[in-house]
């Protein structure tokens, strides 16, 4: 056998900064969602007799969102900033309630609202990218340099790991304290700690979503799901009724798919970053998978590295044998 000396000194990601920073805590980057709109309800008694109520420009619900990007992009749920119509049965009468949205608006915490200059805590938003089937939806806001939660990796999220969910529930009902002046205030962001308890899969065998032990209520929908990390690892989506601590979360691998099925990757302060195939790299005597798209451009035997010119550079440094031959493969 030919005796080789092989020591791995390094495999290094070198990333370029972002124009803004990631959130010094995702309570900085999650943030309240407000709809106003419309109410039509149709009320129809037993006898036939039929009144209808319409309220224009009233508060008509709430939810969390947090944000990805610092170029103005929040992630919430579809169901968060969609109308809803329901239907309340009494006797042999019923009302039927239709909530038509006509504005939303996303509202920071006071402190990172004066912190990153923002002219007021709550800023008007426009639906960028929406899919009901996902539960997803994309805002925007006129507002550069926001503070991002980053994403983590759903698919390595192991059971029993320990999150946090972040987010507003029940909106502005939990600010007891403040009484009347509830409405102009924004809310505190509430924060419960839980783990992961579970993997939900799709039909096509995908992670779906995440199933979690956090204690989750009404208002929390679009929310994050972080590690204790920082990193997102799902959104907020629903929990079983009459049950404690059986909450789910669209996984943010699912995130990451619709994301830039719009497009909307280009925005990210990071681009999205794949296993590619095992380069078998002869004259250096190693194979090693790259990520897709990134190749060996290094002419030294005992040295692998990607194209310097990239945001992102794979290198792995190795030493010589003693005898000062080129590293090889012991046989």
């Amino acid at each position: 056998m030919m005796k080789a000396v092989c020591a791995l000194a390094g495999a290094v990601f070198v990333a370029t900064p972002a124009v803004a920073q990631r959130a010094k805590s995702p309570a900085e980057a999650t943030v309240f969602i407000r709809l106003t709109g419309d109410v039509h309800i149709e009320i129809e008694e037993g006898s036939g007799i039929r009144q209808t109520v319409v309220r224009e420009h009233v508060d008509i619900g709430s939810g969390s969102g947090f944000v990805i990007s610092p170029h103005g992009y929040i992630l919430t749920n579809d169901h968060v900033i969609s109308g809803e119509q329901l239907v309340v049965a009494k006797g042999t009468g019923q009302a039927r309630a239709t909530l038509t949205v006509t504005a939303i608006h996303v509202c920071f915490g006071a402190e990172a609202a004066q912190t990153h200059g923002l002219v007021a805590p709550c800023l008007p938003a426009t639906v960028t990218a929406a899919d009901p089937a996902l539960d997803l939806a994309v805002l925007f806001v006129g507002a550069s340099d926001l503070p991002y939660i980053a994403f983590g990796d759903s698919d390595v999220v192991a059971t029993g790991q320990p999150v946090e969910a972040l987010g507003y529930p029940f909106g502005r009902d939990v600010d007891v304290g403040r009484g009347a002046a509830a409405p102009a205030i924004v809310p505190e962001v509430t924060l419960t700690t839980g783990a992961v308890s579970a993997a939900r899969a799709d039909a096509a065998g995908d992670r779906r979503y995440l199933q979690v032990t956090n204690a989750l209520n009404p208002g929390n929908s679009g929310g994050p799901i972080v590690t204790r990390e920082g990193f997102a690892v799902g959104v907020t989506r629903s929990k079983l009724k009459n049950a404690e601590g059986i909450g789910f979360a669209i996984a943010i691998n699912q995130v990451k798919d619709f994301l830039e099925s719009r497009g909307l990757d280009q925005a990210m302060p990071v681009r999205r970053i794949r296993s590619g195939t095992f380069h078998n790299l002869e004259t250096k005597g190693i194979a090693v998978q790259m990520p897709a798209g990134f190749a060996d451009a290094s002419p030294t035997p005992s040295r692998v590295e990607t194209d310097p010119g990239g945001d992102v550079v794979l290198r792995i440094d190795r030493v010589r044998s003693p005898d000062g031959m080129p590293i090889r493969r012991a046989e």
